[in-house]
């Protein structure tokens, strides 16, 4: 029986799972490799690795799709840009298909994976109308409308991270909102300030509400323009929404237009970090 293979290449890893008939059958990460050449060479290994895990299982794959943290083109042929994996700039399709002989390979934007797997397994199979948000290393996005995904004219719809909330200090959402922020704000990196705000410390528990802040302002503008049903947030940062989530619904309120007419919902995924892996065997 044929199974579905998932990548998703973020900012810091690579993400695998081995899917058949809706299920996980097998799963693996690793950190995302420093070149292109390396990274060629990790999914060829994750795959064959997904399959060690499982013996018994025959290695035919009906498809392959990749998750890429960056722009990609309306065709889905060529990324545009990878801001954050530079390397990955400018390369095409064919450049992952031939790592797979004749098994079909697709790519997609990995926030559209994030919320194809919302909506397979996730908490909005039901909406029509969702804003979906990656908080990890960038600030990725996107939605649906009347239950369609939008791409936008060019293919580049939903980038939204790029959005500048501060312009005197020309810094965007993902300044102010992605993993970069604890960077600038503590010269620690997110998973270190979470740490330190889960052993009591004041002055990380602070970070964490101004970032509350900034991204309640952030999500205030996308509900004033896009005013889905519900949105649903997803990435490694929202592991400490313990600690940000109520200075992001006060900002939210204050900042929303006509705020008691209100009725959009704010969900955290619970789909884990192999979500936008999932999502990329769903690639139509």
């Amino acid at each position: 029986m044929s199974h579905s293979l998932g990548f998703d290449i973020g900012g810091s890893s690579v993400k695998s799972v081995l899917i058949q008939k809706g299920q996980i059958k097998a799963s693996a990460v690793v950190k995302l490799p420093n070149n292109f050449a390396k990274l060629q060479e990790a999914l060829v290994e994750l795959k064959n690795n997904l399959f060690e895990q499982l013996p018994e299982l025959s290695p035919e794959i009906a498809v392959i799709g990749i998750a890429i943290a960056g722009l990609l083109d309306k065709k889905r042929e060529k990324i545009f840009l990878a801001p954050n994996i530079p390397w990955l700039t400018s390369r095409k399709i064919a450049d992952f298909q031939k790592l797979f002989s004749t098994v079909p390979v697709k790519i997609e934007h990995d926030v559209h994976c994030f919320l194809l797997a919302e909506k397979k397994w996730g908490l909005v199979k039901k909406e029509k109308n969702i804003l979906a948000l990656t908080l990890g290393t960038g600030i990725g996005g996107a939605f649906t409308i009347n239950n369609q995904l939008i791409y936008g004219q060019n293919g580049l719809a939903g980038e939204i991270g790029h959005m500048t909330l501060d312009q005197s200090g020309g810094r965007s959402f993902e300044d102010l909102a992605a993993s970069r922020f604890f960077r600038r704000e503590t010269k620690k990196d997110f998973y270190s300030v979470h740490e330190l705000a889960r052993k009591g410390d004041k002055k990380a528990i602070k970070i964490l509400e101004k970032y509350g802040n900034n991204l309640g302002i952030g999500l205030a503008n996308l509900i004033n323009i896009f005013d889905p049903e519900i949105i649903v947030l997803g990435g490694g940062i929202v592991s400490a929404r313990k600690y940000f989530q109520v200075a992001m619904n006060k900002t939210l309120k204050k900042a929303l237009r006509v705020p008691n007419q209100r009725q959009n919902k704010i969900i955290f995924s619970r789909l884990g970090h192999l979500a936008g892996a999932m999502g990329a065997t769903e690639i139509a």
